[in-house]
């Protein structure tokens, strides 16, 4: 019996029909022969009514300490887990709907940021072998203590590829609206392409310097075991495009570009094999910039990356206009 961990983002979650996706997919995993270990994320974003930030919004001005925080926050994703639960088993699919803590994940007290120190997976396991699709609320975890913390931002994927880890997973498979991990956000350009194989090195990079695809740290946890990621579109078949995260020699192809924002100023990082990029590529950036006459500071150069800051703003010109005039 092979397993395969299903992560689903708020927003693959947040209506009736995008649930039929999950229940669609469970379905094919199990025909494969197959058990599904489901983690969902709070539903929608801010302002629908179970998304995390709303939940937070209920506090209005008042102001409570990191426990409670932890413990609000973690909310939403429990809702998600009884209802995916409920629909996969009116649809005929025995689910059960999961805690962090109940699906074993025990973490330090770290609150905001909780570090996970170890998975129980008798639970899960148990689950697995009498055909119960186990449905676990990402994002959390519970202290020796008994108290309840969250993972941080990302943290969904952290319970993913972490859980990946621990049950051996034959792989990960992360959904989102879109169809895997671009070459730059598909939004601001049409040339964005999308990036079919990647090593694991080359997508922690990615997401370390902002990219929102998957979390660097779930990236570490799919790493240090060595079970593959796949990034897919929610909306589409499984084993259409996607974009594959494994343990190979290079990423064929290799160019990324992404924005990681501050209080105060954005970190523009260019990512690329060097062995594909202009020769004359830092003439390139700063010619770019100086047409769109973008102030830009410490622009540097390293093996394989280019970064400098500018101050906060709208940069997302400035993001589309280099990587349509760097791309291969």
């Amino acid at each position: 019996m092979n397993i395969i961990v299903q992560k689903y983002g708020g927003t693959s979650v947040n209506t009736k029909e995008k649930r039929q996706n999950i229940i669609n997919n469970v379905k094919e995993v199990l025909s494969e022969g197959n058990i599904p270990v489901i983690v969902v994320s709070a539903m929608g974003r801010y302002p629908e009514s179970y998304a995390t930030d709303t939940l937070i919004g209920l506090l209005g001005e008042n102001e409570v300490d990191k426990r409670s925080m932890d413990l609000l926050s973690s909310l939403g994703e429990n809702i998600t887990t009884v209802v995916v639960s409920a629909e996969l088993n009116a649809a005929g699919v025995k689910a059960m709907p999961l805690t962090g803590y109940q699906a074993g994940i025990l973490t330090d007290e770290n609150y905001g940021e909780g570090n996970i120190l170890n998975i129980d997976t008798k639970k899960l396991l148990k689950n697995a072998e009498e055909g119960i699709v186990s449905v676990v609320a990402g994002f959390q975890g519970m202290s020796e203590n008994g108290e309840i913390l969250t993972l941080g931002r990302g943290g969904s994927d952290t319970t993913a590829c972490a859980l990946g880890g621990a049950l051996n997973a034959l792989r990960v498979e992360i959904f989102s609206d879109v169809d895997g991990v671009y070459t730059t956000d598909p939004k601001l350009t049409r040339k964005a392409r999308l990036l079919e194989h990647i090593k694991f090195e080359d997508i922690f990079r990615l997401a370390d310097s902002g990219a929102k695809v998957i979390h660097p740290r779930a990236v570490l946890y799919a790493m240090k075991a060595n079970v593959p990621i796949h990034a897919l579109n929610v909306g589409k078949k499984r084993g259409s495009t996607c974009t594959i995260i494994e343990d190979i020699p290079k990423t064929p192809d290799f160019f990324a570009i992404t924005g990681k924002k501050t209080d105060e100023k954005e970190t523009i990082t260019i990512l690329f094999d060097e062995e594909l990029i202009a020769k004359d590529c830092v003439d390139i950036v700063k010619a770019v910039l100086d047409d769109l006459k973008e102030a830009y500071f410490d622009l540097k150069k390293e093996d394989g990356c280019i970064s400098f800051y500018v101050n906060r703003g709208e940069t997302k010109e400035v993001v589309a206009q280099l990587h349509n005039a760097l791309i291969y």
